[in-house]
């Protein structure tokens, strides 16, 4: 299942806390690797206590009730031994504080059972809840089925057990403890970000047309449909071209979509970072984020829009609530009414239009980006964090 313990910062000297980053995560996962990377660059010590699990679809109730049938049987075997090798990593590094990291909601038995066995402040990064996830947005589930209460009750069970919940904005968070009954002084916040390693400033490798990128996975949540009719609007103009890149559960629809309305400055592509969709967004003009009227949606700050300012880009995204408390409009980003194609098209038109109003945005994103939404400055916002319940805890 794994290597008994590999501690990712062995700089001693600097060491200020030792963090045990627990669970079933995918280290490779954005929330995950910008958290552990954010962390080691802030001198913490990284004891990493994960077991693997399958991976399986979740974009079908398929796939939902596959995972459902085999956890009975994995989740136990999977928990006994987090705490086990949670037990041995403790008496190897005295680590101070265990996180859990996303998404960890059913792993948070055995590390409830071992922060109370060795005295440690348990903090779940649980980022984005699953039931709203599967019930609310994705429909997967019906609200008055059987799973959906199951998951509602042990997901609620989850955050009664963690001493404090992270997620990635105050708007999130008021709705969880609302929707599941928290109390809302559990809840930090700690921003998305993105690894500059991966978005890094840089000069545009432009094709000699405006070029307006969207990349991620295509859901209902993001609300691509809208771009698409907005290319139909500006397909008057030769000189733009769409770049839709990244699959997900609305991908043929919009691909159909797009096909429907003819349009010929729309571009599809299912690359991911490691196979090449980077160059694509190195062409960019503008990065496109999220345009759907959804709750969930404008509750959080897309993976998109930190990508697009960590490049130095102009992030074109729909007006919510969350976004305008980080972000403000034709200063370092640019916001419009969600669900309006008429209005991403004048956006995007006007951007083209007027260069210097691209460049102010750009440069006071990157900007932003540089002051609050580096791993570094996301790692030392997640050390407050963890150094806040350990004092709490020792009292």
């Amino acid at each position: 299942m794994g290597d008994l313990g590999i501690v990712k910062n062995t700089d001693s000297h600097k060491t200020i806390m030792k963090i045990c980053y627990f669970g079933t995560y995918d280290p490779g996962y954005s929330r995950n690797a910008i958290n552990i990377k954010g962390l080691r660059q802030n001198d913490v010590t990284v004891v990493e206590c994960r077991v693997g699990k399958q991976v399986l679809r979740n974009t079908s109730k398929f796939s939902f009730l596959l995972v459902i049938a085999f956890y009975p049987i994995t989740l136990p075997a999977r928990n006994l031994y987090l705490y086990i090798k949670g037990l041995v990593l403790y008496y190897r590094y005295s680590y101070d504080v265990i996180f859990v990291a996303y998404h960890g909601h059913f792993d948070i038995v055995s590390a409830f059972l071992l922060s109370r066995t060795i005295h440690k402040p348990l903090v779940f990064d649980f980022f984005i809840s699953q039931y709203d996830m599967y019930v609310n947005d994705r429909k997967i589930l019906k609200k008055e089925s059987l799973l959906a209460l199951m998951l509602f009750k042990m997901e609620r069970m989850s955050y009664k057990l963690s001493d404090v919940l992270v997620t990635d904005t105050k708007l999130h968070s008021v709705f969880i403890a609302r929707l599941f009954r928290i109390p809302e002084s559990k809840f930090k916040t700690l921003p998305i970000g993105a690894d500059d390693d991966i978005y890094h400033y840089g000069d545009s490798t432009g094709n000699g047309k405006f070029n307006a990128v969207f990349y991620g996975q295509q859901s209902p949540l993001h609300g691509v449909q809208y771009i698409i009719q907005a290319a139909k609007v500006c397909e008057y103009d030769p000189g733009i071209q769409f770049f839709l890149i990244g699959d997900g559960q609305s991908y043929d629809f919009n691909v159909t979509l797009a096909k429907k309305l003819k349009l010929k400055n729309v571009s599809f592509s299912k690359l991911t970072e490691n196979t090449g969709a980077l160059e694509f967004l190195r062409t960019a003009d503008v990065m496109l984020g999220v345009f759907q009227n959804n709750p969930k949606g404008l509750r959080s700050i897309p993976n998109k829009v930190f990508q697009g300012i960590a490049m130095g880009d102009v992030v074109l995204t729909a007006y919510g609530e969350a976004i305008a408390s980080e972000f403000t409009h034709k200063e370092n980003i640019y916001l419009c009414e969600p669900e309006n194609p008429q209005a991403i098209a004048d956006a995007i038109l006007e951007l083209r239009a007027n260069r210097k109003l691209r460049k102010k945005i750009a440069r006071n994103g990157y900007e932003l980006y540089l002051k609050k939404f580096t791993p570094k400055a996301t790692g030392k916002q997640l050390l407050d964090i963890c150094a806040e319940i350990i004092q709490q805890y020792k009292k």
